[in-house]
Formats: C-alpha cells, structure tokens, sequence
C-alpha cells in the first residue's frame, strides 16, 4: 500500500511535514457466534517495507450479546498504534463504544 501524509507541524518539528512511503498491510479476522453471543475481531498490521520497526497496528473486537431476538447490546474495543507518530500525537489511541441493535422486519 502506498501511503503520502502531510502534515501541519511547527518548524521544530522531528518529523517531516510530507512523506511518501510503501507499507506492507496485513490483517486477520476472527469471528465467532453462538445464537445469543457473538464476537468479532479484526486486526491490522502495518510495517513500512524500508523500515520494518516504523508499524501502526489497528484493533477493533466487537462483542455482541442478545437480549431479545429483536434486541441485542454491543461493545466496541478500538485501539490504534502508530510506533513513530508524528510530534505532539500520542502513539496509542483507544476508545470503547456502546451500542444498541434493534432488528425491525
């Protein structure tokens, strides 16, 4: 995958303000259900072809209960890592979501 970010960062800055770089993109899913809990997970992997330790990896499960046929309840895990992110962003990102599935038919 070829990837080209510009970036708005201070004249100080350690990292470029553009660049233009080839990432190998991997990923694996897994999913499983059992009727009235369902898990799913997918993973992506990301390392540049000239500099294998320069990797940003993306997670995102989902974990689904059943409450009625009609109605069920989710959980969302996400986390983002980028091992070198650009000055003043953090390298790990995470946030858990809650939803409401509702099946109209």
């Amino acid at each position: 995958m070829l990837e080209h970010e510009r970036y708005d960062l201070p004249v100080t800055a350690r990292h470029p303000t553009h660049e233009t770089v080839g990432r190998w993109s991997n990923y694996l899913n897994v999913v499983a259900d059992n009727g009235a809990l369902s898990l799913s997970c997918i993973v992506y992997g990301q390392p540049r072809f000239d500099e294998f330790g320069d990797v940003r990896v993306l997670l995102e499960a989902t974990l689904g209960v059943d409450v009625t046929e009609r109605l069920a309840v989710t959980n969302t895990f996400r986390s983002r890592y980028d091992s070198r992110p650009p000055d003043g962003i953090e390298d790990l990102d995470t946030m858990l979501l809650t939803g409401i599935v509702l099946e109209l038919q």
